[in-house]
Protein backbone atom coordinates (compact mmCIF):
# COMPACT_ATOMS: atom_id res chain seq x y z
CA UNK A 1 0.00 0.00 0.00
CA UNK A 2 2.82 2.32 0.62
CA UNK A 3 4.10 1.36 -2.67
CA UNK A 4 0.73 2.62 -4.49
CA UNK A 5 0.25 5.15 -2.46
CA UNK A 6 3.75 6.62 -3.40
CA UNK A 7 2.86 6.35 -7.19
CA UNK A 8 -0.49 8.22 -6.78
CA UNK A 9 1.70 11.10 -5.11
CA UNK A 10 4.13 10.72 -8.30
CA UNK A 11 0.88 10.92 -10.66
CA UNK A 12 -0.24 13.60 -8.94
CA UNK A 13 2.77 15.51 -8.63
CA UNK A 14 3.54 14.99 -12.39
CA UNK A 15 -0.10 16.07 -13.54
CA UNK A 16 0.87 19.09 -11.73
CA UNK A 17 4.26 20.11 -14.14
CA UNK A 18 2.60 18.33 -17.29
CA UNK A 19 -0.47 20.52 -16.48
CA UNK A 20 -4.21 18.83 -16.51
CA UNK A 21 -6.11 20.92 -19.37
CA UNK A 22 -9.59 20.72 -17.28
CA UNK A 23 -10.84 24.25 -16.07
CA UNK A 24 -13.28 23.15 -12.99
CA UNK A 25 -14.97 25.96 -11.98
CA UNK A 26 -13.56 29.99 -12.75
CA UNK A 27 -13.16 30.58 -8.88
CA UNK A 28 -9.73 28.19 -9.44
CA UNK A 29 -8.10 31.24 -11.20
CA UNK A 30 -10.37 34.33 -10.11
CA UNK A 31 -10.06 33.56 -6.07
CA UNK A 32 -6.67 33.98 -6.32
CA UNK A 33 -3.96 33.39 -9.08
CA UNK A 34 -5.49 36.38 -11.13
CA UNK A 35 -5.56 39.05 -8.51
CA UNK A 36 -2.04 38.22 -6.86
CA UNK A 37 -0.16 37.50 -10.28
CA UNK A 38 -2.12 40.96 -11.50
CA UNK A 39 -0.36 43.17 -8.15
CA UNK A 40 2.78 41.66 -8.11
CA UNK A 41 3.64 40.84 -12.12
CA UNK A 42 2.02 43.60 -12.60
CA UNK A 43 -0.15 41.95 -15.69
CA UNK A 44 -3.35 42.82 -17.21
CA UNK A 45 -6.14 40.94 -15.40
CA UNK A 46 -9.82 40.56 -14.35
CA UNK A 47 -10.39 41.86 -10.31
CA UNK A 48 -13.73 40.34 -9.50
CA UNK A 49 -16.36 41.89 -7.61
CA UNK A 50 -15.23 39.16 -4.05
CA UNK A 51 -12.33 41.65 -4.20
CA UNK A 52 -13.64 44.72 -4.84
CA UNK A 53 -12.21 47.59 -2.26
CA UNK A 54 -15.69 48.97 -1.68
CA UNK A 55 -17.25 45.87 0.16
CA UNK A 56 -14.85 43.41 -0.63
CA UNK A 57 -15.99 39.86 0.90
CA UNK A 58 -12.72 38.00 0.27
CA UNK A 59 -9.58 38.49 2.42
CA UNK A 60 -6.00 38.84 0.92
CA UNK A 61 -4.53 36.95 3.08
CA UNK A 62 -4.43 33.62 1.89
CA UNK A 63 -4.07 34.30 -1.82
CA UNK A 64 -0.67 36.29 -0.78
CA UNK A 65 0.08 33.71 2.19
CA UNK A 66 -0.15 30.80 -0.74
CA UNK A 67 1.55 32.51 -3.98
CA UNK A 68 2.78 36.32 -3.11
CA UNK A 69 6.36 34.73 -1.64
CA UNK A 70 6.61 31.96 -4.96
CA UNK A 71 5.60 35.11 -7.95
CA UNK A 72 7.78 37.25 -6.31
CA UNK A 73 10.28 34.61 -6.57
CA UNK A 74 9.91 33.97 -9.77
CA UNK A 75 9.83 38.00 -10.89
CA UNK A 76 13.32 38.35 -9.13
CA UNK A 77 14.91 35.20 -10.88
CA UNK A 78 13.33 35.90 -14.16
CA UNK A 79 14.67 39.78 -13.72
CA UNK A 80 17.93 38.45 -12.41
CA UNK A 81 18.51 36.44 -15.63
CA UNK A 82 16.41 38.12 -18.29
CA UNK A 83 13.84 35.00 -18.77
CA UNK A 84 10.54 35.60 -19.69
CA UNK A 85 7.53 34.59 -17.49
CA UNK A 86 5.05 32.45 -19.63
CA UNK A 87 1.81 30.87 -19.37
CA UNK A 88 3.10 27.68 -18.56
CA UNK A 89 4.80 29.53 -15.39
CA UNK A 90 1.86 31.27 -14.20
CA UNK A 91 -0.76 27.94 -14.77
CA UNK A 92 2.10 25.55 -12.94
CA UNK A 93 3.08 27.89 -10.29
CA UNK A 94 -0.12 27.95 -8.20
CA UNK A 95 -1.16 24.31 -9.02
CA UNK A 96 2.51 23.34 -7.30
CA UNK A 97 1.62 25.16 -4.45
CA UNK A 98 -2.05 23.50 -4.13
CA UNK A 99 -0.17 20.36 -4.77
CA UNK A 100 1.94 20.80 -1.58
CA UNK A 101 -0.68 21.27 0.07
CA UNK A 102 -2.48 18.29 -0.45
CA UNK A 103 1.12 16.76 0.36
CA UNK A 104 0.39 18.36 3.66
CA UNK A 105 -3.29 16.75 3.82
CA UNK A 106 -1.47 13.18 3.15
CA UNK A 107 1.48 14.28 6.60
CA UNK A 108 -1.54 14.90 8.76
CA UNK A 109 -3.97 11.80 8.06
CA UNK A 110 -0.96 9.67 9.00
CA UNK A 111 -0.53 11.76 11.83
CA UNK A 112 -4.10 10.81 12.73
CA UNK A 113 -4.02 7.85 12.00
CA UNK A 114 -1.78 7.17 14.72
CA UNK A 115 -3.47 8.87 17.41
CA UNK A 116 -6.51 7.15 15.89
CA UNK A 117 -4.88 3.64 15.79
CA UNK A 118 -6.23 3.21 12.44
CA UNK A 119 -4.33 1.83 8.69
CA UNK A 120 -2.40 4.67 8.00
CA UNK A 121 -1.28 2.79 4.88
CA UNK A 122 -4.77 2.73 3.73
CA UNK A 123 -6.21 5.99 4.79
CA UNK A 124 -3.50 7.69 2.80
CA UNK A 125 -3.80 5.92 0.03
CA UNK A 126 -7.87 6.47 -0.40
CA UNK A 127 -7.24 9.94 0.16
CA UNK A 128 -4.20 9.89 -2.78
CA UNK A 129 -6.66 7.81 -5.17
CA UNK A 130 -9.88 10.18 -5.12
CA UNK A 131 -10.33 12.34 -8.03
CA UNK A 132 -10.94 14.95 -5.54
CA UNK A 133 -6.71 14.80 -4.59
CA UNK A 134 -5.73 14.20 -8.49
CA UNK A 135 -8.20 17.42 -9.64
CA UNK A 136 -9.91 19.76 -7.05
CA UNK A 137 -6.68 19.25 -4.70
CA UNK A 138 -4.00 20.35 -7.05
CA UNK A 139 -6.03 23.53 -8.34
CA UNK A 140 -5.73 26.88 -6.22
CA UNK A 141 -9.26 26.75 -5.00
CA UNK A 142 -10.16 28.35 -1.44
CA UNK A 143 -12.29 25.31 -1.13
CA UNK A 144 -8.92 23.23 -1.52
CA UNK A 145 -7.02 25.11 1.50
CA UNK A 146 -9.84 24.78 2.98
CA UNK A 147 -9.80 20.49 3.81
CA UNK A 148 -5.90 21.48 4.49
CA UNK A 149 -7.10 23.87 7.40
CA UNK A 150 -9.99 21.43 8.45
CA UNK A 151 -7.66 18.65 9.04
CA UNK A 152 -4.97 20.30 10.89
CA UNK A 153 -7.75 21.42 13.14
CA UNK A 154 -8.98 17.53 13.67
CA UNK A 155 -5.43 16.36 14.14
CA UNK A 156 -4.63 19.21 16.93
CA UNK A 157 -7.65 18.75 18.65
CA UNK A 158 -6.99 14.81 18.42
CA UNK A 159 -3.36 15.43 19.95
CA UNK A 160 -5.14 17.89 22.12
CA UNK A 161 -7.69 15.52 23.94
CA UNK A 162 -5.50 12.63 23.91
CA UNK A 163 -2.75 14.28 25.78
CA UNK A 164 -5.61 15.75 28.32
CA UNK A 165 -6.93 12.48 29.13
CA UNK A 166 -3.12 11.03 29.56
CA UNK A 167 -2.12 14.23 31.86
CA UNK A 168 -5.80 13.76 33.87
CA UNK A 169 -4.86 10.10 34.75
CA UNK A 170 -1.07 10.83 35.51
CA UNK A 171 -1.91 14.06 38.01
CA UNK A 172 -5.84 13.78 39.03
CA UNK A 173 -4.97 16.34 41.63
CA UNK A 174 -3.25 18.88 39.27
CA UNK A 175 -5.46 22.01 38.56
CA UNK A 176 -2.94 23.32 35.67
CA UNK A 177 -2.88 22.39 32.42
CA UNK A 178 0.76 21.74 31.07
CA UNK A 179 2.21 24.30 28.65
CA UNK A 180 2.24 22.15 25.85
CA UNK A 181 -2.10 22.35 26.49
CA UNK A 182 -2.09 26.27 26.59
CA UNK A 183 -0.27 26.48 23.16
CA UNK A 184 -2.71 23.90 21.47
CA UNK A 185 -5.96 25.78 22.75
CA UNK A 186 -4.35 29.35 21.55
CA UNK A 187 -3.39 27.30 17.68
CA UNK A 188 -7.17 25.73 17.87
CA UNK A 189 -8.61 29.67 17.68
CA UNK A 190 -5.94 30.55 15.16
CA UNK A 191 -6.80 27.68 12.66
CA UNK A 192 -10.84 29.18 13.31
CA UNK A 193 -10.20 32.26 12.53
CA UNK A 194 -7.45 31.35 9.73
CA UNK A 195 -10.29 28.57 8.26
CA UNK A 196 -13.25 31.71 8.35
CA UNK A 197 -10.83 34.34 6.78
CA UNK A 198 -10.13 31.84 3.99
CA UNK A 199 -14.11 30.27 3.57
CA UNK A 200 -16.64 31.71 6.49
CA UNK A 201 -18.34 28.55 5.72
CA UNK A 202 -15.36 26.99 7.54
CA UNK A 203 -17.61 27.67 10.48
CA UNK A 204 -19.66 24.49 9.43
CA UNK A 205 -16.69 22.05 9.34
CA UNK A 206 -14.91 23.41 12.65
CA UNK A 207 -18.19 23.21 14.44
CA UNK A 208 -18.12 19.39 15.50
CA UNK A 209 -13.95 19.26 16.34
CA UNK A 210 -14.43 22.15 18.67
CA UNK A 211 -17.37 20.84 20.31
CA UNK A 212 -15.48 17.83 20.74
CA UNK A 213 -12.54 19.69 21.98
CA UNK A 214 -14.58 21.23 24.65
CA UNK A 215 -16.68 18.83 26.00
CA UNK A 216 -13.35 16.78 26.66
CA UNK A 217 -12.45 19.94 28.76
CA UNK A 218 -15.51 19.47 31.08
CA UNK A 219 -13.71 16.31 32.99
CA UNK A 220 -12.43 19.61 34.64
CA UNK A 221 -14.20 22.78 34.88
CA UNK A 222 -10.77 24.58 35.50
CA UNK A 223 -9.35 23.30 32.06
CA UNK A 224 -12.30 24.25 30.35
CA UNK A 225 -11.87 28.29 31.82
CA UNK A 226 -7.84 27.98 30.62
CA UNK A 227 -8.19 26.81 27.26
CA UNK A 228 -11.31 29.34 26.40
CA UNK A 229 -9.30 32.06 27.46
CA UNK A 230 -6.05 30.89 25.41
CA UNK A 231 -8.55 30.08 22.43
CA UNK A 232 -10.02 33.18 22.59
CA UNK A 233 -6.80 34.99 23.20
CA UNK A 234 -5.58 33.14 20.25
CA UNK A 235 -8.49 34.41 17.84
CA UNK A 236 -8.43 37.83 18.53
CA UNK A 237 -4.63 38.12 17.74
CA UNK A 238 -5.30 36.58 14.55
CA UNK A 239 -8.47 38.62 13.96
CA UNK A 240 -6.68 41.58 14.38
CA UNK A 241 -3.76 40.10 12.01
CA UNK A 242 -5.93 39.63 9.36
CA UNK A 243 -8.37 42.31 9.43
CA UNK A 244 -5.57 44.87 9.69
CA UNK A 245 -4.35 43.66 6.61
CA UNK A 246 -7.40 43.38 4.50
CA UNK A 247 -8.05 46.88 5.62
CA UNK A 248 -4.53 48.26 4.84
CA UNK A 249 -4.73 46.16 1.03
CA UNK A 250 -8.42 47.13 0.64
CA UNK A 251 -7.55 50.94 1.47
CA UNK A 252 -9.73 51.32 4.12
CA UNK A 253 -6.84 52.26 6.44
CA UNK A 254 -3.57 54.07 5.88
CA UNK A 255 -0.66 53.76 7.58
CA UNK A 256 -1.38 57.75 8.80
CA UNK A 257 -4.05 56.52 10.64
CA UNK A 258 -2.38 53.64 12.46
CA UNK A 259 0.47 55.86 13.06
CA UNK A 260 -1.60 58.18 14.75
CA UNK A 261 -2.20 55.30 17.75
CA UNK A 262 1.36 56.26 19.05
CA UNK A 263 0.32 59.33 19.85
CA UNK A 264 -0.97 59.37 23.46
CA UNK A 265 -3.09 62.71 23.09
CA UNK A 266 -5.22 61.47 20.40
CA UNK A 267 -5.27 57.94 21.49
CA UNK A 268 -9.01 57.13 22.33
CA UNK A 269 -10.09 58.82 18.90
CA UNK A 270 -7.47 57.77 16.91
CA UNK A 271 -8.50 53.98 18.09
CA UNK A 272 -11.79 54.57 16.89
CA UNK A 273 -11.11 55.48 14.15
CA UNK A 274 -9.32 52.75 13.54
CA UNK A 275 -11.54 50.24 14.21
CA UNK A 276 -14.32 51.47 12.31
CA UNK A 277 -12.54 50.93 9.50
CA UNK A 278 -11.67 47.89 9.34
CA UNK A 279 -12.57 45.95 7.08
CA UNK A 280 -14.21 42.23 8.21
CA UNK A 281 -14.32 40.28 4.96
CA UNK A 282 -16.47 37.07 6.49
CA UNK A 283 -18.99 39.99 7.80
CA UNK A 284 -19.39 41.38 4.26
CA UNK A 285 -19.49 37.89 2.96
CA UNK A 286 -22.33 36.62 5.43
CA UNK A 287 -24.08 39.82 4.50
CA UNK A 288 -24.19 39.30 0.85
CA UNK A 289 -25.38 36.05 0.88
CA UNK A 290 -27.91 36.40 3.53
CA UNK A 291 -29.54 38.65 0.44
CA UNK A 292 -31.41 36.05 -1.40
CA UNK A 293 -31.29 38.27 -4.58
CA UNK A 294 -27.45 38.07 -4.08
CA UNK A 295 -27.68 34.31 -4.02
CA UNK A 296 -29.70 34.19 -7.55
CA UNK A 297 -27.40 35.44 -9.26
CA UNK A 298 -25.10 32.60 -8.80
CA UNK A 299 -27.80 29.81 -9.25
CA UNK A 300 -30.70 28.42 -6.47
CA UNK A 301 -30.87 24.95 -5.60
CA UNK A 302 -32.91 22.39 -3.81
CA UNK A 303 -32.16 21.76 -0.34
CA UNK A 304 -31.47 18.31 -1.12
CA UNK A 305 -28.61 18.84 -3.60
CA UNK A 306 -25.76 18.48 -1.79
CA UNK A 307 -26.99 14.71 -0.22
CA UNK A 308 -28.37 13.42 -3.23
CA UNK A 309 -26.11 15.14 -5.86
CA UNK A 310 -23.03 16.40 -5.03
CA UNK A 311 -22.03 13.95 -2.01
CA UNK A 312 -22.16 10.95 -4.43
CA UNK A 313 -20.50 13.04 -7.87
CA UNK A 314 -17.61 13.59 -5.41
CA UNK A 315 -16.88 10.20 -3.61
CA UNK A 316 -18.78 7.88 -5.51
CA UNK A 317 -19.40 4.58 -3.78
CA UNK A 318 -17.74 5.94 -0.40
CA UNK A 319 -20.73 8.37 0.09
CA UNK A 320 -23.44 5.52 0.66
CA UNK A 321 -20.81 3.56 1.89
CA UNK A 322 -20.25 6.13 4.39
CA UNK A 323 -24.31 7.32 5.49
CA UNK A 324 -24.46 3.12 5.79
CA UNK A 325 -21.52 3.12 8.41
CA UNK A 326 -22.37 6.45 9.91
CA UNK A 327 -26.32 5.00 10.52
CA UNK A 328 -24.93 1.92 12.01
CA UNK A 329 -22.31 3.90 14.47
CA UNK A 330 -25.70 6.06 15.38
CA UNK A 331 -27.86 3.28 16.38
CA UNK A 332 -24.91 2.20 18.76
CA UNK A 333 -24.63 5.30 20.32
CA UNK A 334 -25.98 4.30 24.02
CA UNK A 335 -23.06 1.90 24.28
CA UNK A 336 -20.41 3.60 22.86
CA UNK A 337 -16.39 2.13 22.99
CA UNK A 338 -13.39 4.57 22.64
CA UNK A 339 -13.31 3.86 19.36
CA UNK A 340 -16.78 4.13 18.44
CA UNK A 341 -16.71 7.80 19.72
CA UNK A 342 -13.79 8.54 17.29
CA UNK A 343 -16.21 6.93 14.74
CA UNK A 344 -19.31 9.03 16.18
CA UNK A 345 -16.33 12.39 15.85
CA UNK A 346 -15.65 11.56 12.02
CA UNK A 347 -20.04 10.74 11.51
CA UNK A 348 -20.71 13.98 12.79
CA UNK A 349 -17.57 15.75 11.12
CA UNK A 350 -19.73 14.11 8.11
CA UNK A 351 -23.10 15.10 8.52
CA UNK A 352 -23.20 18.08 10.40
CA UNK A 353 -21.60 20.28 7.46
CA UNK A 354 -23.23 18.77 5.06
CA UNK A 355 -26.70 19.76 6.74
CA UNK A 356 -25.69 23.10 7.50
CA UNK A 357 -24.40 24.11 3.97
CA UNK A 358 -27.85 22.79 2.62
CA UNK A 359 -29.39 25.30 4.56
CA UNK A 360 -28.51 27.60 2.03
CA UNK A 361 -29.99 27.34 -1.67
CA UNK A 362 -26.82 27.76 -3.80
CA UNK A 363 -24.78 24.54 -3.52
CA UNK A 364 -21.95 23.66 -5.51
CA UNK A 365 -20.33 19.81 -5.17
CA UNK A 366 -16.75 21.93 -4.14
CA UNK A 367 -18.55 23.01 -1.11
CA UNK A 368 -18.14 19.17 -0.14
CA UNK A 369 -14.42 18.82 -0.60
CA UNK A 370 -13.51 18.74 2.88
CA UNK A 371 -15.74 16.00 3.67
CA UNK A 372 -13.07 13.41 2.15
CA UNK A 373 -11.41 13.54 5.16
CA UNK A 374 -14.00 12.01 7.13
CA UNK A 375 -15.29 10.09 4.46
CA UNK A 376 -11.82 8.26 4.46
CA UNK A 377 -11.66 7.81 8.09
CA UNK A 378 -14.89 6.14 8.13
CA UNK A 379 -14.74 4.20 5.18
CA UNK A 380 -11.53 3.53 4.49
CA UNK A 381 -11.53 -0.47 5.49
CA UNK A 382 -14.86 -1.77 3.67
CA UNK A 383 -13.55 0.52 0.08
CA UNK A 384 -10.24 -0.33 -0.26
CA UNK A 385 -9.18 -2.10 3.22
CA UNK A 386 -8.84 -5.67 4.93
CA UNK A 387 -13.06 -5.42 4.77
CA UNK A 388 -13.35 -4.18 1.63
CA UNK A 389 -15.10 -6.25 -1.44
CA UNK A 390 -14.78 -6.87 -4.99
CA UNK A 391 -17.55 -4.26 -6.11
CA UNK A 392 -16.74 -1.60 -3.82
CA UNK A 393 -12.95 -2.23 -4.83
CA UNK A 394 -14.33 -1.88 -8.39
CA UNK A 395 -16.28 0.82 -8.61
CA UNK A 396 -14.00 3.26 -6.55
CA UNK A 397 -11.96 2.50 -9.06
CA UNK A 398 -13.55 2.96 -11.96
CA UNK A 399 -15.71 6.47 -10.88
CA UNK A 400 -12.49 8.06 -9.67
CA UNK A 401 -11.14 7.54 -12.95
CA UNK A 402 -14.05 8.62 -14.99
CA UNK A 403 -14.01 11.92 -12.39
CA UNK A 404 -9.90 12.52 -13.25
CA UNK A 405 -10.47 12.18 -16.55
CA UNK A 406 -13.36 14.59 -16.88
CA UNK A 407 -12.17 17.11 -14.33
CA UNK A 408 -8.77 16.68 -15.25
CA UNK A 409 -8.81 17.05 -18.97
CA UNK A 410 -11.65 17.13 -20.67
CA UNK A 411 -14.06 19.55 -18.96
CA UNK A 412 -13.13 23.20 -20.26
CA UNK A 413 -10.12 21.75 -21.50
CA UNK A 414 -9.53 24.13 -24.52
CA UNK A 415 -9.36 27.37 -22.33
CA UNK A 416 -6.14 27.22 -21.20
CA UNK A 417 -4.67 26.06 -24.47
CA UNK A 418 -5.98 28.49 -26.27
CA UNK A 419 -4.84 30.96 -23.86
CA UNK A 420 -1.23 29.49 -24.27
CA UNK A 421 -1.31 29.59 -27.57
CA UNK A 422 -2.41 33.08 -28.10
CA UNK A 423 -0.01 34.28 -25.37
CA UNK A 424 2.34 33.12 -27.38
CA UNK A 425 1.26 34.14 -31.14
CA UNK A 426 0.43 37.67 -29.41
CA UNK A 427 3.88 38.21 -28.08
CA UNK A 428 5.43 37.05 -31.70
CA UNK A 429 3.55 39.25 -33.59
CA UNK A 430 4.64 42.25 -31.62
CA UNK A 431 8.01 42.82 -34.29
CA UNK A 432 5.36 42.97 -37.13
CA UNK A 433 4.03 46.47 -36.36
CA UNK A 434 1.28 48.32 -34.60
CA UNK A 435 -1.48 45.64 -34.70
CA UNK A 436 -4.38 45.32 -32.61
CA UNK A 437 -5.92 41.76 -31.02
CA UNK A 438 -9.70 41.11 -29.92
CA UNK A 439 -9.62 38.00 -28.46
CA UNK A 440 -13.72 36.77 -27.92
CA UNK A 441 -14.35 33.30 -26.05
CA UNK A 442 -17.99 32.37 -26.77
CA UNK A 443 -19.88 29.52 -24.73
CA UNK A 444 -16.78 29.27 -22.22
CA UNK A 445 -15.69 29.34 -18.67
CA UNK A 446 -14.22 32.72 -18.01
CA UNK A 447 -10.70 33.45 -19.65
CA UNK A 448 -8.33 34.16 -17.07
CA UNK A 449 -6.68 36.88 -18.25
CA UNK A 450 -3.27 36.23 -16.48
CA UNK A 451 -2.59 33.61 -18.57
CA UNK A 452 -1.94 35.96 -21.70
CA UNK A 453 0.92 37.50 -19.94
CA UNK A 454 -0.07 40.85 -21.37
CA UNK A 455 1.66 43.55 -19.38
CA UNK A 456 -0.21 46.50 -17.79
CA UNK A 457 2.11 48.87 -19.91
CA UNK A 458 0.60 48.16 -23.15
CA UNK A 459 -3.20 49.47 -23.38
CA UNK A 460 -5.64 46.19 -22.98
CA UNK A 461 -8.63 47.72 -24.54
CA UNK A 462 -7.06 50.36 -27.04
CA UNK A 463 -4.88 49.15 -29.79
CA UNK A 464 -2.96 46.13 -28.15
CA UNK A 465 -5.16 43.08 -26.75
CA UNK A 466 -8.54 42.42 -25.77
CA UNK A 467 -10.43 40.22 -24.32
CA UNK A 468 -14.01 39.80 -24.31
CA UNK A 469 -15.96 36.98 -22.40
CA UNK A 470 -19.51 36.11 -23.98
CA UNK A 471 -19.91 33.01 -21.95
CA UNK A 472 -23.57 32.08 -22.87
CA UNK A 473 -24.64 34.55 -24.97
CA UNK A 474 -26.58 34.59 -28.63
CA UNK A 475 -24.80 34.58 -31.81
CA UNK A 476 -26.39 37.77 -32.97
CA UNK A 477 -24.88 39.48 -29.69
CA UNK A 478 -21.36 37.76 -30.85
CA UNK A 479 -21.99 39.36 -34.36
CA UNK A 480 -22.75 42.70 -33.31
CA UNK A 481 -19.54 42.52 -31.15
CA UNK A 482 -18.05 41.94 -34.14
CA UNK A 483 -18.73 44.79 -36.09
CA UNK A 484 -18.29 47.19 -33.65
CA UNK A 485 -14.53 46.20 -32.89
CA UNK A 486 -14.61 46.75 -36.83
CA UNK A 487 -16.44 50.13 -36.80
CA UNK A 488 -13.87 51.10 -33.37
CA UNK A 489 -10.73 50.07 -35.53
CA UNK A 490 -11.84 51.61 -38.64
CA UNK A 491 -12.29 55.06 -36.57
CA UNK A 492 -8.64 54.12 -34.83
CA UNK A 493 -6.86 54.12 -38.37
CA UNK A 494 -7.72 57.40 -39.24
CA UNK A 495 -5.95 58.72 -36.04
CA UNK A 496 -2.78 55.65 -35.68
CA UNK A 497 -0.03 55.64 -38.58
CA UNK A 498 1.80 52.69 -39.89
CA UNK A 499 -1.81 50.69 -39.08
CA UNK A 500 -0.98 47.07 -39.61
CA UNK A 501 -4.49 45.78 -39.51
CA UNK A 502 -6.20 43.94 -36.84
CA UNK A 503 -7.38 40.19 -35.48
CA UNK A 504 -10.28 38.84 -34.02
CA UNK A 505 -9.91 35.63 -32.09
CA UNK A 506 -12.78 33.53 -31.48
CA UNK A 507 -13.28 30.83 -29.05
CA UNK A 508 -15.86 28.53 -29.18
CA UNK A 509 -17.53 24.82 -28.83
CA UNK A 510 -17.57 22.55 -31.78
CA UNK A 511 -20.79 22.66 -31.98
CA UNK A 512 -21.06 26.07 -32.74
CA UNK A 513 -18.35 25.57 -36.21
CA UNK A 514 -21.27 25.66 -38.76
CA UNK A 515 -22.78 29.11 -37.04
CA UNK A 516 -19.07 30.90 -36.65
CA UNK A 517 -17.93 29.51 -40.16
CA UNK A 518 -21.37 31.30 -41.99
CA UNK A 519 -20.77 34.57 -40.23
CA UNK A 520 -17.05 35.11 -41.10
CA UNK A 521 -18.30 34.45 -44.39
CA UNK A 522 -20.33 37.74 -44.22
CA UNK A 523 -16.91 39.66 -42.97
CA UNK A 524 -14.39 40.89 -45.51
CA UNK A 525 -11.63 39.06 -43.70
CA UNK A 526 -8.15 39.46 -45.39
CA UNK A 527 -7.22 35.97 -43.72
CA UNK A 528 -8.04 33.15 -41.38
CA UNK A 529 -6.97 30.54 -39.74
CA UNK A 530 -8.83 27.43 -37.11
CA UNK A 531 -6.70 26.23 -34.76
CA UNK A 532 -8.18 23.44 -32.57
CA UNK A 533 -7.51 22.19 -28.85
CA UNK A 534 -8.34 18.77 -27.95
CA UNK A 535 -9.90 17.65 -25.29
CA UNK A 536 -12.65 20.35 -24.52
CA UNK A 537 -15.98 19.33 -23.05
CA UNK A 538 -18.64 21.70 -22.58
CA UNK A 539 -21.26 20.28 -20.63
CA UNK A 540 -23.90 22.92 -21.50
CA UNK A 541 -23.16 22.49 -25.11
CA UNK A 542 -22.42 18.78 -26.29
CA UNK A 543 -21.37 18.29 -29.97
CA UNK A 544 -24.45 16.58 -32.07
CA UNK A 545 -24.07 13.10 -31.28
CA UNK A 546 -26.16 12.09 -34.62
CA UNK A 547 -23.72 13.84 -36.43
CA UNK A 548 -20.45 11.88 -35.18
CA UNK A 549 -22.20 8.46 -35.27
CA UNK A 550 -23.34 9.28 -38.99
CA UNK A 551 -19.46 10.76 -39.85
CA UNK A 552 -18.51 7.82 -38.02
CA UNK A 553 -20.26 5.51 -39.87
CA UNK A 554 -19.74 6.50 -43.13
CA UNK A 555 -15.63 6.66 -42.71
CA UNK A 556 -15.85 2.93 -41.06
CA UNK A 557 -17.79 1.94 -43.98
CA UNK A 558 -15.26 2.81 -46.77
CA UNK A 559 -13.57 0.13 -48.57
CA UNK A 560 -10.48 1.46 -49.69
CA UNK A 561 -8.74 1.86 -46.71
CA UNK A 562 -7.27 -0.07 -43.99
CA UNK A 563 -8.52 -0.80 -40.57
CA UNK A 564 -5.52 1.76 -39.25
CA UNK A 565 -6.67 4.45 -41.33
CA UNK A 566 -10.44 3.42 -40.54
CA UNK A 567 -9.39 3.75 -36.88
CA UNK A 568 -7.48 7.19 -36.98
CA UNK A 569 -11.00 9.06 -39.55
CA UNK A 570 -12.66 8.04 -36.60
CA UNK A 571 -10.47 9.31 -33.99
CA UNK A 572 -10.08 12.47 -36.14
CA UNK A 573 -13.92 13.07 -36.02
CA UNK A 574 -14.66 12.16 -32.37
CA UNK A 575 -11.35 14.69 -31.26
CA UNK A 576 -12.81 17.26 -33.82
CA UNK A 577 -16.22 17.37 -31.76
CA UNK A 578 -14.33 17.36 -28.83
CA UNK A 579 -12.28 20.52 -29.48
CA UNK A 580 -12.43 24.26 -28.50
CA UNK A 581 -12.08 25.80 -32.44
CA UNK A 582 -10.40 29.02 -32.62
CA UNK A 583 -11.03 31.33 -35.20
CA UNK A 584 -8.67 33.42 -36.11
CA UNK A 585 -9.54 35.88 -38.61
CA UNK A 586 -7.10 39.12 -39.90
CA UNK A 587 -9.00 42.03 -40.54
CA UNK A 588 -6.27 45.01 -42.83
CA UNK A 589 -6.81 48.16 -43.12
Amino acid sequence: MDMLWFCLAALRSAWVFYPQTGYIHPDEFFQGPEIVIGDILDLHTLRTWEFDHVNPIRSIVFPYLLYGLPLTTLKVICDAFGWTVDSYHLLVLPRFVALLSSLMCDFLISKICVLCNMKRSFCVTMFASSYVTLTFMTRAFSNSTEVVIFTLLLFVVLKNTQKLSMDIQQNTSSLHLPQENYVDCVFVGMIVVAGTFNRPTFVAFAIVPCTYWLLHKFERRVFLLFSAVCCSAGMLLLMAAFSLTDSIYYGTLSMDMLSKLTNTHDFPTSLQSVIGNLTWTPFNFVKYNMNKDNVALHGLHPRFLHFVVNFPLLFGVAAPVSILLSLQVILQIKCLSKELKLKLLFVLCLLVPMLLLSIFPHQEARFLIPLIIPVVFLTHQFVIGNNCYKLPLASWIIWNLLGATLFGSLHQGGVTQSLSYLSHTIHRMETKGNCSHHVIFFHTYMPPRHLLVVPKKKKMHSNEVSVYDLSGSSLEKLQALIEHIKTAEDSKTKNVEHKNGFNICIACPSSFEAEIVEMVKLNSVYSKTIVKFYPHLSIEDLPDWNTILYSSKRLWNEVDKTSFEKLFSVYSVISDAFSLHLHCLRFSV
